[in-house]
């Protein structure tokens, strides 16, 4: 008996070992992911408050001058219209690295408004076609969910736009009482599971930490010349 229960102990204090190790790596992600999106939030905010509006005065003393272009050689009226092009493409490329940091759409209008947003931008570049259906959205998620979420479906496409060489992708999101799925297929290049156990190099790695970080689940359905499928589940709890 006492051997027994010698055993018994031994086994309880291992698992309390291991569910103490495992809840101290789920605290490391939550506080690196949280860490991760308030620092993309402030960045955002700085580009935008910061040095968007310094380049917004600049636009406008360029501006003020005009009137005065005529009066100008013409070689020093070729360089005042490059200055006020390439300020004019500062000001797109802030907006866009702004909005790639922390989608404005995303903070004020929610998940399914900043996924749409994005899949019309990519389709309108002729990246693929994208096949977007949700079902079951009516309110908005909390905010650290919708944040987490649109960071996982971005990398998603960001690796498919790097490696998959597809045409189409069709996305399904459903949302149920108590989870959420997540189905990406593309018809691309696929790749062959078994030599990228590891998931470095190609992105895999940080979709699982972020999904981890809402203690979902994901999982990575290969083939090469087959496409590419990532379905992930996150639980969730009615408000």
């Amino acid at each position: 008996m006492l051997t027994l229960g010698g055993i018994f102990v031994f086994f309880k204090l291992r698992m309390q070992k291991l569910e103490e190790e495992s809840n101290r790596k789920t605290e490391m992600i939550s506080a690196m992911v949280h860490a991760q999106e308030t620092e993309r939030k402030r960045i955002a905010v700085d580009l935008h408050d910061g040095v968007g509006n310094l380049l917004s005065s600049i636009k406008m003393n360029l501006s003020a001058l005009e009137t005065e272009k005529e009066k100008l050689q013409n070689d020093k009226q070729k360089v005042y219209e490059n200055a006020v092009a390439l300020i004019d493409d500062a000001c797109k490329d802030l907006r866009a690295i702004s909005h790639n940091m922390m989608p404005g759409s995303l903070v004020e209008l929610g998940l399914i408004h900043a996924l749409e947003e994005q899949f019309d931008k990519v389709s309108a570049a002729g990246e693929f076609k994208i096949n977007f259906k949700i079902t079951g959205f009516k309110d908005r998620l909390a905010e650290t969910v919708e944040v987490v979420l649109y960071r996982v479906i971005q990398e998603i496409f960001n690796n498919i736009l790097k490696h998959a060489d597809a045409t189409k992708v069709n996305v399904l999101m459903v949302k149920k009482k108590s989870e959420i799925k997540i189905d990406v297929i593309d018809n691309g290049n696929g790749f062959d599971m078994s030599k990228n156990k590891t998931k470095n190099g190609i992105g895999l790695s940080n979709i699982e930490s972020r999904v981890g970080y809402l203690n979902g689940t994901v999982e990575f359905e290969s083939r090469k010349n087959e496409g590419t499928r990532v379905l992930v589940q996150i639980p969730i709890k009615e408000n």
